[in-house]
């Protein structure tokens, strides 16, 4: 985690890139993906985010199933300065609009299984078939000045009317969330929910190897 007001994106993935770049930090069927390159996807995408005029505090709504790709794109917004929202695609398509409605993204991911909103204003809409020159952008050139209480990541909960409310995480608290996991742990909570969250920063902590479900990867 930077201390406040240093410049730089270090997260539970920097980290655990550092410690250990060839460790296999995520498998997904029959994909398998390092720290070391998580690393540099979650940089290109945070270039990308950034060249696309996203701002510190911004939100991007990342429409993707529980995949390397999400995981890549989770990091590189916060990367960015930006605050990631993942959206569970458990949810039916009304409910995820109302969770794409409610965060206001300057840019929307839109993966396998979903489709753009059709309510609201998604910002900016990046196509899956977008990600693989996001991901190979090469890393900026400067990174936003961020600290451990700025904004990273907001998650959907429901809200006492029906309608969905955003918790937001700091830097600072999705750095220290969940325990260390040193060995494989399968996901079986959604990363747009706590738990799963939790777990994934908990792996990669732990230098264990987060282990997706069967899916669109």
């Amino acid at each position: 985690m930077a201390p406040p007001g240093r410049t730089g994106p270090v997260d539970p993935l920097r980290a655990a890139a550092a410690a250990g770049p060839d460790h296999e930090a995520v498998t997904h069927g029959a994909k398998a993906a390092t720290a070391g390159w998580l690393d540099a996807v979650a940089d290109g995408f945070a270039a990308t985010l950034l060249g696309l005029g996203v701002r510190p505090g911004d939100r991007v709504a990342l429409l993707l199933p529980d995949s390397i790709k999400l995981i890549g794109c989770l990091f590189g917004t916060v990367r960015a300065g930006a605050v990631a929202v993942p959206v569970d695609l458990g949810l039916d398509p009304p409910a995820r609009d109302a969770v794409v409605t409610a965060a206001a993204p300057a840019v929307t991911v839109v993966g396998d299984g979903a489709t753009a909103p059709t309510g609201g204003a998604p910002g900016r809409v990046l196509a899956v078939t977008a990600l693989k020159a996001a991901f190979a952008a090469p890393p900026p050139s400067a990174f936003p000045s961020v600290g451990p209480d700025d904004p990273a990541v907001a998650l959907a909960e429901p809200g006492p009317d029906g309608r969905p409310t955003l918790v937001t995480f700091t830097r600072g608290t999705l750095a220290d969330a969940g325990r260390p996991v040193p060995g494989p742990a399968a996901l079986r909570s959604p990363i747009a929910r706590p738990v799963g969250l939790a777990l994934l920063v908990g792996v990669l902590r732990g230098r264990g190897t987060l282990v997706l479900p069967a899916g669109p990867a």
